[in-house]
């Protein structure tokens, strides 16, 4: 999204007993850094610009943490904003993975719609 639009925020939580594997995928399937990631279990993510400037959002500082990929365990919490950078169709597929082998087991997938 551009300067002048909201981001979405979204509340992810891995409520199974699976290790899961999340991706964003713009419309032709390829990864998008479209997740800016803010908190993690209910603990938001700072960072320290300067050696004197007090901890601030990454995003404050001008770092915003994006990703394409997210990992997470049973019961982890990923609090994020979606900022994807043009309107158009966006997947964020759900892979549910074994403890051991690391296979999917499951995929789930949701399409957005950025405007």
């Amino acid at each position: 999204m551009t300067g002048d639009k909201m981001p979405t925020l979204v509340r992810m939580v891995n409520v199974d007993y699976f290790p899961t594997r999340t991706r964003f995928l713009d419309a032709d399937g390829r990864p998008a850094r479209i997740a800016e990631l803010i908190a993690h279990d209910g603990r938001p993510f700072w960072t320290t610009p300067g050696s004197s400037a007090p901890a601030v959002q990454p995003s404050i500082a001008g770092e915003p943490l994006l990703t394409s990929i997210i990992k997470s365990g049973a019961a982890e919490k990923f609090d994020i904003l979606l900022r994807p950078p043009t309107p158009g169709k966006y997947t964020i597929m759900i892979e549910f993975l074994h403890w051991i082998t690391g296979q999917a087991l499951a995929t789930r997938t949701v399409t957005v719609t950025a405007s």
